[in-house]
């Protein structure tokens, strides 16, 4: 009897779940007593530690998975260390290769991030009120379906879709552009986006949070910084154009969300084919008109290196006129980084500087020299004032 895997909502509860019944699906007669996984840990980037309830439970994972770790285990011992290749060994065993119904991360990968806490780091921020949740009390600009039902129409609610994400866009010289970013694991250049968690509150939050992870490098800085406010002001007030896009498979819908960024300033002083991110290692502008002219989804990009558009992006523009909408709904330039870092300055106020971004905090000391610069230039003209008063006064 084949082991079918089950998926829980997150990677650290697959992984314990199925182990668990693995285990009590095959125990035989007289095996030692299993009393299940209690917790799985981060010993580093290349090694787990799995944590059982007893050690006859260790010992008990050690009979069924011989061909995973072959090592005897110390008397009284309930913990056992895992390599990254002897995890993703059981993993295979387990039928856990990838993890979610994206199948967006390897399992290895979704369990590392998990163990890290990096996945709930903007959800937390949102949970304790240092910044605005994104809601959906404003909709969307949308475009109509197209002829087949797959693409386009109302934006999706949270439990028809499996995944968000976003797609940065502008338009210079009436041409509109749009920044994608390079999976190398898939070797496609995709939306910054994902699967849903179930953290999230709606399909902007997952959409949101995806952008986040995808745009910052783990533990470190964010290569979109100073568009971070930016673009949540644009999809929590619904200045953005969204189109869901069935999986045809699933039979889930995906929000694909369009937000303006200024092209011109991310492209000024910014190294973006280096990134120390698992997902995406490389950002490129496309023009819409080279993504329109991709005829099917096996066409290499050769104008940027080795990789294919994302199919369901090759299929968005293939159905829908996207660049004569988002003319028509662009307007004037996004939410001036000036007004954000007003706002995030009012949070200061209320003792969570911690969390303006270091575009916030430029801005205000940009805005205070100017202010000190001016000060210091009335202060000389006082002076001169007053010396000419003086000369005048003793002649």
């Amino acid at each position: 009897m084949a082991f079918k895997p089950s998926y829980k909502k997150t990677a650290i509860d697959t992984v314990k779940s199925n182990i668990d019944n693995y285990i009590h699906i095959y125990k035989m007669k007289g095996a030692e007593g299993y009393d299940g996984l209690d917790k799985i840990t981060k010993i580093s980037d290349n090694e787990i530690q799995l944590n059982f309830y007893s050690y006859g439970s260790a010992g008990t994972f050690l009979y069924y998975f011989p061909d995973v770790i072959k090592t005897s285990l110390p008397l009284g011992y309930s913990t056992i260390n895992l390599t990254k290749s002897q995890a993703e060994s059981l993993f295979q065993k387990l039928g856990l290769v990838k993890f979610g119904k994206t199948h967006k991360r390897t399992m290895w990968d979704a369990l590392l991030w998990e163990l890290s806490s990096q996945i709930v780091h903007t959800i937390t921020l949102s949970k304790v009120n240092k910044f605005p949740e994104i809601t959906m009390d404003k909709k969307c600009f949308t475009m109509a379906m197209n002829t087949n039902g797959t693409s386009g129409g109302p934006e999706k609610i949270f439990n028809e879709i499996e995944a968000a994400g976003i797609i940065p866009f502008d338009i210079v010289n009436n041409e509109c552009y749009f920044l994608l970013g390079y999976d190398p694991n898939q070797k496609q250049w995709k939306y910054f986006g994902g699967g849903k968690e179930h953290y999230d509150t709606n399909p902007r939050q997952t959409a949101f949070r995806e952008f986040k992870e995808e745009t910052c490098q783990v533990g470190g800085m964010c290569y979109l910084e100073e568009f971070v406010l930016p673009i949540q002001d644009l999809i929590t007030n619904g200045k953005a154009l969204c189109i869901p896009k069935l999986n045809s498979q699933s039979q889930e819908w995906n929000n694909f969300y369009f937000t303006r960024i200024d092209k011109k300033k991310f492209l000024d002083n910014r190294n973006i084919t280096g990134i120390q991110n698992n997902e995406v290692t490389q950002m490129i502008w496309f023009s819409g008109s080279s993504i329109s002219a991709i005829k099917d989804s096996f066409q290499t990009t050769i104008k940027h290196k080795e990789g294919k558009i994302h199919p369901p992006i090759i299929a968005i523009f293939r159905d829908h006129t996207i660049c004569d909408e988002l003319k028509k709904l662009a307007g004037p330039q996004p939410t001036t980084i000036t007004k954000l870092c007003k706002q995030c300055q009012k949070h200061n106020q209320l003792g969570t500087s911690e969390f303006c971004s270091k575009a916030c905090q430029d801005f205000f000391i940009k805005q205070q020299k100017e202010i000190n610069d001016l000060l210091s230039n009335l202060n000389l003209i006082y002076q001169r004032q007053e010396a000419i008063q003086k000369i005048q006064n003793n002649l």
